[in-house]
């Protein structure tokens, strides 16, 4: 069962005692992160607060770990590291994500024994997904840590993240980010320049504070289908598809989080191994071709990861291979 599954809870206190990684930070030894912006901002906040460093880069097709870690396939197994802006499916791999992973609600889905996810506690499924979280994983993590921030540029930096400002424009999810922070994870920050993001002056200052900055850093660059309502703005979420061919560049905006945010610096590693897999987008009804619930078809096709993007869409990495010997 997942972490306060569908208890809909809005205690950061017991959101903290549910997830092992927080209670006994010292079974940790590294984290395993997504490839952009959002997923360095959550693995440079859990470094401040606990120590952890990057073992692993994983982008839903390749998983990138570090060569200095032999035994990566067996810690990862064992639970020794934390997936940090990710849903893995596996029941010993804890894992912190925000993506909408039921079809139904109270499915039985035992790869999620150890996830942490806002919509898994809320009981957010495809079948209501117009309500699905609207946010970025760092939102729900500085929520959970009660992390309030006060200084503009790092108030633009966390709204940048996952394109959070430009769902919560009237053209997008408005009502929804609204419903979410102030009736589940409400910070007095978030609430207060919420107001603001949907007006230009937002998306001028927001071009001349940070973004002025990001397109010093080629990864950080304008792309995808998302735009901003009035300056129609799109991408900067850092994203990268190689930390060997981009390895510098992330290190760049590792450095510039850490000049925003003032929080410790974490390791990356230098040198990667890697473990492909096979990742597929799927209409929802191939799932049921062969198998009658959602949970068999996972474990049918060794699904390692996946997510429903869209409504009606399932997009499922597998074939990876973590027998490593």
């Amino acid at each position: 069962m997942a972490v306060l599954y569908y208890q809909k809870s809005v205690d950061r206190d017991a959101v903290i005692a549910g997830f092992y990684p927080f209670t006994t930070p010292e079974k940790i030894t590294g984290l395993v992160i997504g490839n952009d912006l959002d997923a360095l901002l959550s693995a440079s906040l859990l470094k401040t607060i606990y120590g952890w460093d990057i073992v692993g880069i994983y982008d839903y097709t390749t998983l990138w770990y570090s060569a200095d870690i032999p035994d990566f396939s067996e810690k990862l197994i064992a639970g020794n590291f934390l997936a940090v802006d990710l849903d893995i499916y596996h029941p010993e791999i804890p894992s912190i994500g925000h993506h909408v992973l039921e079809l139904t609600n109270h499915e039985n889905l035992p790869g999620h024994r150890l996830a942490l996810n806002p919509n898994l506690i809320r009981g957010i499924s495809q079948q209501n997904f117009r309500h699905k979280y609207p946010l970025g994983m760092i939102h729900f993590l500085l929520w959970v840590f009660n992390i309030e921030f006060s200084e503009l540029i790092a108030q633009m930096l966390f709204w940048l993240a996952d394109s959070a400002y430009i769902n919560a424009q009237a053209h997008r999810f408005r009502d929804n980010v609204s419903d979410w922070l102030i009736n589940f994870m409400p910070m007095e920050t978030l609430i207060n320049t919420f107001s603001s993001l949907d007006s230009i002056a937002y998306e001028q200052e927001l071009q001349n504070v940070l973004i002025s900055q990001l397109k010093k850093i080629p990864i950080c660059r304008p792309s995808g289908q998302v735009r901003s309502r009035h300056l129609r703005m799109t991408g900067y979420q850092c994203q990268w598809s190689d930390p060997v061919k981009y390895y510098s560049e992330i290190c760049s905006v590792l450095e510039l989080i850490i000049e925003i945010t003032g929080w410790k610096p974490i390791k990356i590693p230098v040198n990667f191994e890697k473990i492909e897999g096979v990742r597929r987008r799927l209409p929802i009804s191939d799932v049921f071709k062969k198998d009658a619930t959602l949970a068999e078809f996972l474990k049918n096709q060794a699904v390692f990861s996946y997510v429903f993007l869209f409504s009606k869409v399932i997009c499922v990495t597998n074939q990876v291979d973590l027998n490593l010997d």
